[in-house]
């Protein structure tokens, strides 16, 4: 069964083009099967910058929102104010000849219907049942002192200010941006006859690396994982949408069990 499952939030992360990949991939919450950094960005940012090229055509913003890629259909929602999810199921592959190259692209034939009333239903009934389960996925990052988890956070964090999970990952965003930004001061000071300015930036570069880890320690995001992990895919497994019909090939074949 090739399914995929994205979950991100669009708080977290960063859109700076200057950003690093990790500064990036911290939107990302979850994603089944696992895939490298740079592939869960690139999926991301597929179905970010569709929902952004849609939303600019539609007078009301869209509740669900398709695409359909050579070798993907994926469904995508906002299931909470500020948490995402994408179900991605696979399509038949299209023969090729050894001089021609599959690619991603938007393709031409229009997704069935009956497909997409499937795909928003198994999105829609596993969010619920996740949520009737475990509750909403904001809800797990923002747990107050991560009760949910049964872990406190370092009286060092609290004292910061920080009195959840979200918001933790919140200040590690923002602690990432000033270490990139204070390497990039580094760099072009380094050779300055100056070496005060040098020193003191590099200090407060081992300052912020330092914060970071701490703060990286105390990140919901590895439970909060580990909590979707044991249910997402066990839920699509038993649902067993491989064998669901209607769920055609790239030529709009329909087969019905």
């Amino acid at each position: 069964m090739t399914m995929e499952v994205v979950v991100w939030h669009e708080d977290l992360g960063s859109d700076d083009d200057a950003a690093t990949e990790e500064e990036s991939f911290a939107r990302i919450l979850y994603c089944w099967p696992p895939k490298s950094m740079q592939e869960q960005l690139r999926v991301l940012q597929l179905l970010q910058g569709v929902y952004a090229f849609s939303s600019r055509f539609s007078s009301s913003p869209t509740t669900v929102t398709h695409v359909q890629l050579t070798n993907m259909h994926y469904c995508f929602e906002r299931v909470e104010p500020k948490v995402w999810i994408a179900l991605g199921h696979a399509t038949a592959q299209v023969p090729t000849t050894s001089n021609q190259v599959t690619c991603c692209c938007w393709m031409t034939e229009p997704i069935q219907d009956t497909d997409k009333y499937i795909m928003e239903t198994v999105l829609r009934d596993m969010y619920a049942s996740f949520r009737l389960l475990h509750g909403g996925i904001a809800w797990l990052l923002q747990a107050a002192s991560m009760e949910y988890y049964s872990v406190d956070l370092p009286r060092s964090l609290v004292d910061a200010g920080l009195h959840s999970g979200l918001d933790v990952l919140v200040e590690l965003a923002s602690c990432r941006k000033k270490m990139r930004k204070t390497a990039q001061l580094i760099s072009k000071i380094q050779h300055d006859p100056d070496t005060h300015d040098c020193t003191a930036a590099t200090l407060a570069l081992a300052d912020l690396s330092s914060w970071a880890s701490s703060l990286v320690a105390a990140s919901p995001v590895p439970r909060l994982q580990a909590v979707i992990g044991n249910f997402f895919p066990i839920y699509l497994r038993n649902l067993d949408v491989k064998h669901l019909n209607c769920m055609h090939a790239m030529d709009g074949n329909v087969e019905h069990l």
